[in-house]
């Protein structure tokens, strides 16, 4: 019902007619204009493309807008129904299971990560050194990047136990917190304990 609205407006020997109904209040100043020149058509039909692809929540994509010329065509497309997913993921994600049965999708990759130690890897890889780096910016939000381990110290950290030398000291963060809690003691160096003040 919009567009044949619009279709009276955008021809060039007519004035622009500004409608009443609710729906078309958005277009009205699209539509509005007194002057026609092909500029001015120009800039109205990216104005409807604009708000026809806010108002519906779907946007005509670039690789089909040189195909857009008339309303009709912008009728036709938005008249197409749509889904926001690749052959790929609608592959993947088949639940009338038309697919044959020897071929199996899977939407998302499975990405080695060395503290999966659940996994059937249980965390050791057969590229030591490589791997770990994700790319685009849309896959960072997704999968955990990592750095590999290269050299034998990397490696050499996990079996050796380290224990601060600086543990118990008043300046290690958790007998610092504890001072924090009490403010009425003090604590000694050499009796290696708090003392009431």
């Amino acid at each position: 019902a919009v567009s044949k609205k619009i279709l009276k407006s955008l021809k060039s020997g007519d004035k622009a007619q500004i409608y009443n109904g609710s729906e078309n209040d958005e277009f009205s100043d699209v539509t509005s204009t007194d002057e026609i020149d092909i500029d001015s058509i120009r800039a109205r039909g990216f104005a409807t493309n604009y708000l026809l692809g806010e108002r519906l929540c779907h946007v005509v994509p670039n690789s089909e807008l040189h195909s857009i010329k008339t309303v009709g065509d912008l009728i036709d497309f938005y008249g197409r129904p749509f889904r926001n997913l690749t052959k790929y993921a609608q592959m993947a994600r088949d639940n009338k299971r038309t697919l044959p049965k020897n071929l199996h999708i899977i939407e998302h990759p499975f990405r080695f990560h060395p503290e999966d130690i659940h996994s059937y890897h249980g965390g050791e890889t057969a590229f030591p050194g490589k791997g770990g780096e994700v790319i685009s910016l849309r896959n960072k939000r997704l999968y955990r990047q990592f750095k590999p381990k290269e050299h034998w110290f990397d490696y050499e950290e996990e079996t050796f136990d380290y224990e601060r030398p600086d543990k118990g000291m008043p300046w290690d963060p958790e007998i610092a917190e504890r001072m924090d809690q009490y403010p009425t003691k003090r604590y000694n160096l050499k009796a290696k304990g708090f003392r009431r003040t």
